[in-house]
């Protein structure tokens, strides 16, 4: 009581909404004038949303023209994919993780480097550990993928073994940056992304080696053994060659791995 009330205010008990938009032209449709359909509810909330955005928000130039065509593709019904989004989530992550590694990057970087946002890291992957685990089963999904083709099935068993064997060691040589860069992450952090790169592993590289050491014991090549513990031996041959390179910088003589697991192949073979 008393107080003069300043022009244009308003009070808790007054307030009946936000203030009302400024007249424009889409907001005159469906008069008689404009006989188009008015705007739906859905439309009405992303031009409310679009101007407190104008009004209040000063973000970096890429990021308002980015927001703001996002805005028109979401009030026009089309969105924007989930597939880019995740997709552009996880090529920015894949940079930075590659540059900076795991610990000295935030998912600040990486969501303003995919024109998204943080929660948007963790709607797709969970986490920043789970948006890692992703990157390394998709870099063990390729590498299966790469065996897989110079795997033929032409080949006796043994031969099989050997031409896994062979890609094995060249995809790692032709990817060794960000193969070694992802090795001495995991086995850094170790727990979870160490449980991850394991499980990936044996799921996915793996498991053409268990198919050809399966198929050689059923036809009679191989003597009948645990698939598992001679798949484990050979890819255990190849592996710590690898980490010998990665770890201790011993050179990696191509041959040398593949020599014996073509004496492991041998002895399998022997007992028949």
């Amino acid at each position: 009581p008393g107080r003069r009330k300043r022009p244009g205010a308003w009070s808790c008990r007054s307030w009946s909404g936000p203030p009302p938009l400024p007249a424009s032209r889409d907001r005159l449709k469906g008069c008689s004038n404009h006989p188009t359909a008015a705007p739906s509810p859905r439309q009405r909330c992303y031009e409310r949303v679009e101007e407190f955005y104008t009004r209040h928000c000063r973000p970096a130039p890429h990021w308002d023209a980015y927001a703001r065509s996002s805005l028109s593709a979401l009030s026009s019904g089309t969105g924007v994919r989930e597939a880019e989004v995740r997709e552009r989530i996880f090529q920015s992550a894949l940079r930075h993780f590659s540059q900076k590694g795991f610990a000295a990057t935030s998912l600040r970087e990486i969501a303003e480097d995919a024109l998204t946002t943080k929660p948007m890291i963790y709607y797709y992957f969970g986490s920043k550990e789970g948006l890692y685990g992703s990157i390394v089963r998709q870099i063990l999904e390729e590498m299966a993928d790469a065996i897989r083709s110079h795997v033929k099935a032409e080949l006796s068993p043994a031969g099989q073994v050997l031409a896994y064997s062979e890609r094995y060691l060249d995809h790692f040589l032709a990817k060794e940056e960000i193969i070694a860069l992802v090795l001495r992450e995991v086995f850094g952090l170790g727990g979870a992304s160490m449980a991850t790169f394991s499980l990936a592993l044996g799921e996915q590289v793996r498991q053409p080696l268990d198919e050809i050491l399966r198929a050689g014991m059923d036809r009679g090549e191989f003597q009948r053994d645990h698939v598992f513990d001679c798949a484990t031996a050979i890819t255990g041959i190849l592996n710590m060659f690898i980490l010998a390179h990665v770890f201790g910088g011993a050179p990696i003589d191509r041959d040398a791995p593949l020599r014996q697991v073509r004496h492991f192949v041998t002895g399998l073979g022997a007992a028949r």
